[in-house]
């Protein structure tokens, strides 16, 4: 190998280290401004559409595509993340604990799957329903210990029609 052989192989090795570098500063930069963006939501169980409109890309996309396919695994995440598997499997252990998703095992392959995980509708929906009932039954309760309530007496207004 002459001199310019070797320095063009030099350079070549020089600029590959200096692109690996880059693109794992910009993957380690991805992956802490995921990190952050799910620490900022609080633990949940499960999303709402309308909280998938707030996140920000590739998060949004991802997930977006996981309602759309019905499930994706952790190589589907890496991809639509732009992550490589390990940190990839680091964000999608944060969207499980903070309730974005939930994973299951397929039959065929054993492979994990994850699928967004949908929160009941209407988070307060349950509440109201809880005080309602609570109120029927108090209602209730009153009539069947004082009958008389059922049907009040008249009162003087009504004496004068």
């Amino acid at each position: 190998m002459n001199s310019s052989e070797d320095h063009l192989e030099s350079n070549t090795s020089e600029s590959s280290t200096e692109s690996n570098t880059s693109e794992s500063n910009a993957e380690h930069d991805l992956f802490d401004h995921l990190v952050q963006e799910i620490a900022a939501w609080p633990l949940q169980e499960g999303i709402r559409t309308t909280d998938l409109t707030m996140l920000n890309e590739p998060l949004r996309g991802v997930l977006n595509a996981t309602v759309r396919e019905g499930s994706m695994t952790l190589p589907d995440f890496a991809q639509g993340l732009g992550l490589s598997l390990e940190r990839a499997e680091q964000v999608v252990d944060l969207l499980l604990e903070h309730g974005f998703l939930r994973s299951t095992e397929t039959p065929e392959e054993g492979e994990t799957e994850y699928r967004v995980r949908y929160a009941r509708a209407g988070r307060n929906v349950g509440d109201l329903w809880r005080r309602v009932t609570d109120k029927i039954e108090d209602k209730i309760h009153r009539l069947e210990l004082n009958p008389q309530l059922e049907h009040p007496p008249e009162t003087p207004l009504e004496n004068k029609e």
